[in-house]
């Protein structure tokens, strides 16, 4: 992901993505500080969802940024 900096509107749903890789996801995007984008990561068929110790921080900060951000929430 530190490849596309500029990535404002993400869309990786209906997929298979483990915890680790929506965390990863969650973390970059909200480093890469753009405001007011698109992120979608539901249904995924193994039902995974984010570590809220882990991406918690990144996934509120996306939302005070402005982000719609679908998907299961950081557990």
């Amino acid at each position: 992901l530190s490849g596309l900096p500029a990535c404002s509107d993400f869309r990786v749903n209906d997929n298979d993505l483990n915890s680790g890789s929506l965390d990863n996801i969650l973390n970059t995007l909200d480093a890469n500080g753009l405001t007011n984008g698109f992120l979608d990561y539901s249904n995924q068929t193994g039902g995974a969802s984010p570590n809220i110790g882990v991406s918690g921080v990144a996934y509120n900060s996306l939302l005070l940024k402005g982000w719609t951000v679908l998907g299961n929430v950081p557990i």
